[in-house]
């Protein structure tokens, strides 16, 4: 498995922002799973009809099976994060987030990026001044290793590396039963 950080922090900064810091977990891996599949390609890290302990998500239609042992085969693997003892699972994508400063174009910086080592995978028409970034040479630790470089690029504000993790959703309201703020059910 090729190098990655032992942990990754990013926020903070800002009077409102908070930082994340993730601890690489010891004797979990992943493995990438084909788009829409639920199972390891042949001849990838691991097989055997192993059961992941978990598998994640993104919005993309891909998915990361979470194993814990150590990677078998030469496939593609990364390492897992979490945020604490107990915490969610996270995987690294290799893809990262960025946000300039107000009024600046994301897209005014292609040229910053692919130096920094990155391309502009995709804009968001809502916010010009934030793209998603990934890495020229498609290496996620690589990736990680250069967060500090898409930092120094001139109006960068914020620069986040996508952590998948598995979704959380609240619980339903007991029905006919009106929703109550944290600040009700305290009393």
């Amino acid at each position: 498995m090729p190098r990655y950080p032992e942990h990754i922090r990013f926020g903070g900064g800002a009077a409102n922002a908070t930082e994340v810091a993730y601890r690489r977990v010891p004797g979990l891996y992943s493995v990438a799973l084909p788009p829409g599949g639920h199972e390891a390609a042949s001849g990838s890290s691991r097989g055997g009809g192993e059961r992941p302990l978990e598998v994640l998500a993104d919005d993309t239609g891909g998915s990361y099976a979470v194993y814990r042992g150590q990677p078998k085969g030469r496939g593609a693997t990364a390492p897992v994060y979490s945020t604490g003892a107990g915490g969610p699972l996270a995987v690294p994508t290799g893809l990262v987030f960025v946000r300039l400063a107000d009024g600046a174009q994301a897209e005014q910086r292609r040229a910053d990026f692919h130096v920094a080592g990155f391309d502009v995978a995709r804009t968001l028409s809502y916010a010009p001044n934030a793209a998603w970034l990934k890495p020229r040479d498609g290496d996620v630790a690589g990736a990680l290793g250069k967060l500090g470089a898409l930092k120094k690029v001139a109006g960068v504000v914020h620069v986040e590396p996508q952590m998948l993790s598995a979704r959380s959703l609240r619980p339903p309201e007991a029905p006919g039963r009106p929703r109550q703020s944290a600040a009700a059910r305290r009393s």
